[in-house]
């Protein structure tokens, strides 16, 4: 109709219709539309001579942006021309008149707006979806409100319920398609897209939603909040091969908290290690990295799994409680999620960037909260799939996957402590629900932050009884020794690793390696351990080893240090201490407390260095020199300096002058002032 009454006013005033352009579903309130510019565009251009339009509020709804066109036109040399209202740009009163016309269309587009937002704002109040048809699983009443659609409504929680248990959106599609259910649009399509929709809705949820408008209960919920949250957060599956490693995913360095990869130094896997990889990554990297063969970590894994397994009902009600409280957590960070982003208070308050930075705070807290959910989720289902019930017994013919999955259904980790010592004594055993809270897992980073051993006395009980369980479940010496005969059979010479791998004894190297290693049972037998360079501590058994030491620490209230053994012409007694079972193992047996040198570095904590470094430093208004710590016999409490926060650090705290770096020495990995609540930094 428009178009035939333009037709009409060329004809009556024979004027030449140039290009035609008809604007469909555009705002006249919009400045910038495409067809618009380009008419503008023609006149000044010189190829029209100007616009007409039928009626005035089709040129625009604006007063300022339809003044800025009128401009551009008159500018260019053309004209305007409206077919209904006729004005005379040409004179003062048409261009009055024409101003008149555009801020009362611009008033009556402000007054549509306001009645269709207030209309909005009632209907979703009353409940009312406003849409073009009903969601999926429900049917829209008489008065527009939604009710369940009971025969979809069990296909649609089935949907929901596959995609929070790792469907992927196809295989939920199909599901649907299979189920007879077709879309909102009457289709049987179910493309992934529109699988995504669904799930994304919070219809489902019981809420309407239409614009800024929000009604919560509107009707009723098919799906759970936390059943919801799930299906919306599976992370896009990368197709990545599996990490080396048994514990890969447990075992966490205790200074950064994150994961130990497994590092192999031979080809054929034989002295593996668990090593700390964080080097230098986005968030930092570890201030001091874990290390641990992994034999003896594999085996004492075993052995805590074995032991644990014997309890499984309480592993059973830890796994229900800490998915209760995951649940929980959930639910608690999308209410306040909700309530944030629903507070339109806020916004009188706050500018657009704190809102929007408080927003993300919230929306980040609910993610992670879903992730951890997910986690416990797919790591409790691996009760059902692999029963705890015989795991010993069928733990040869299980595969590393298998493997894993039965730890993880007791184990959320397990921190790994940098400092030497023996393996029990550096580790801390995290069963279900006693992990903290955001550790760093791939594809969510963290900054490197220590995890400080607890020192209650119920908790350190509790890791006792652990360790003590897994040694009295684990294999001892006597069982270590009948199957080393065994596989033996009668040869004279120690079995290679090589040897005990090959043969499916994996779990007897292990045991080997944890119990003192080869060299000490080589001894204990009686055969020749002859593996390559080894071979030059034959002639070291154990009983030589304990003869030389009850010589070499007679008068001697503390373990000596390597520079003693070096300097009484002792360094092959001290290799040979570190081969047949480990300088703890002997000191030990002995009674000697160790140095600070080696073993868990128990001897300085932060008292007894500021207490040592004020009665070195009195009166002094410089560091001291190395030389002078040890004169001083305090070589324990430099080396313990440079463990924690460094001497610049300490330094600061005493007051005194730090001494200037040298070329060449080594410096700090981190400076930062000790205080009292980074204790776990200045080892104990």
């Amino acid at each position: 109709m428009q178009r035939e009454r333009i037709e009409a006013w060329c004809e009556l005033y024979n004027a030449r219709l140039g290009s035609v352009f008809e604007e469909l579903d555009e705002s006249g309130r919009r400045a910038d539309r495409p067809l618009l510019e380009q008419a503008m565009q023609r006149i000044e251009l010189g190829l029209s001579d100007g616009i007409i339009v039928a009626v005035l509020s089709r040129f625009g709804r604006s007063l300022a942006d339809s003044t800025a066109h009128l401009a551009r036109i008159e500018a260019a040399g053309g004209t305007f021309i409206s077919v209904q209202e006729q004005f005379d740009l040409s004179t003062d009163h048409g261009r009055l008149m024409l101003r008149h016309m555009l801020a009362y269309d611009e008033y009556e587009s402000d007054r549509i707006r306001s009645n269709w937002d207030e209309a909005r704002r009632r209907a979703t109040a009353r409940g009312v979806h406003n849409g073009p048809y009903a969601p999926v699983g429900y049917r829209r009443r008489a008065d527009g409100r939604l009710r369940v659609d009971y025969r979809k409504a069990e296909h649609v929680r089935d949907a929901f319920a596959m995609r929070a248990e790792g469907a992927s959106l196809a295989d939920v599609g199909r599901y649907l398609r299979a189920s007879g259910v077709r879309t909102g649009r009457g289709t049987m399509v179910w493309e992934p897209s529109a699988v995504e929709r669904m799930l994304a809705s919070r219809v489902y949820l019981g809420e309407i939603h239409t614009g800024p408008y929000v009604c919560v209960n509107a009707h009723p919920a098919l799906v759970d909040l936390v059943t919801w949250r799930l299906a919306r957060h599976q992370p896009a599956r990368r197709t990545v091969p599996p990490r080396p490693g048994l514990l890969y995913g447990i075992l966490r360095c205790a200074s950064c908290r994150s994961y130990l990869t497994m590092w192999s130094g031979r080809s054929d896997g034989i002295d593996r290690m668990y090593r700390c990889a964080r080097k230098l990554k986005q968030r930092g990297a570890c201030p001091h990295r874990a290390w641990v063969t992994a034999s003896t970590m594999d085996a004492l894994a075993e052995d805590l799994l074995f032991a644990a397994a014997r309890r499984r009902p309480q592993i059973a009600r830890k796994t229900q409680a800490a998915l209760l409280r995951a649940e929980g957590d959930l639910v608690v960070a999308e209410e306040r999620l909700v309530r944030y982003r629903d507070n339109d208070r806020l916004l009188e308050v706050l500018d657009e960037d704190q809102y929007l930075a408080g927003l993300a705070v919230r929306a980040e807290a609910a993610r992670e909260a879903t992730g951890e959910l997910q986690y416990l989720r797919s790591a409790s289902a691996g009760v059902d799939a692999i029963r705890l019930r015989g795991v010993e017994r069928r733990w040869p013919t299980m595969d590393l996957a298998e493997r894993r999955a039965a730890l993880a259904c007791v184990f959320d980790a397990i921190f790994l402590d940098p400092h030497r010592g023996a393996v029990e004594d550096r580790v801390w055993i995290c069963e279900r629900g006693e992990a903290p809270s955001a550790l760093p897992v791939p594809g969510r980073p963290r900054s490197p932050r220590a995890f400080a051993f607890p020192t209650a006395a119920r908790k350190l009980s509790r890791q006792r009884r652990r360790i003590m369980a897994a040694r009295r479940h684990g294999w001892d010496d006597t069982e270590i020794e009948r199957r080393l005969k065994a596989f033996i059979n009668g040869r004279d010479v120690f079995p290679t690793p090589q040897q005990l791998i090959g043969a499916g004894e994996r779990r007897l190297y292990d045991h080997v390696e944890l119990r003192g290693g080869g060299p000490l049972w080589a001894s204990r037998l009686g055969v020749s351990f002859d593996q390559g360079k080894r071979a030059k501590l034959l002639r070291w058994t154990e009983d030589r080893v304990r003869n030389e030491l009850s010589a070499f620490l007679a008068d001697r209230d503390q373990w000596p240090t390597l520079a003693e053994f070096h300097a009484c012409g002792k360094t092959q007694l001290w290799r040979a201490v570190g081969r047949l079972g480990g300088i703890e193992l002997w000191a030990d047996r002995f009674g000697l407390p160790m140095s600070n040198f080696r073993g868990p570095h128990l001897a300085w904590s932060e008292e007894r260095i500021e207490t040592e470094l004020r009665r070195l430093i009195a009166g002094r208004t410089a560091w001291p020199r190395r030389r002078e710590f040890s004169a001083a016999g305090l070589d324990g409490c430099y080396a313990a300096l440079w463990r924690g926060a460094g001497v610049p650090a300490w330094a600061k705290r005493m007051g005194v002058t730090p001494p200037p770096p040298c070329r060449g020495g080594r410096k700090p990995s981190r400076h930062r002032e000790p205080t009292a609540s980074t204790p776990e930094l200045v080892p104990g």
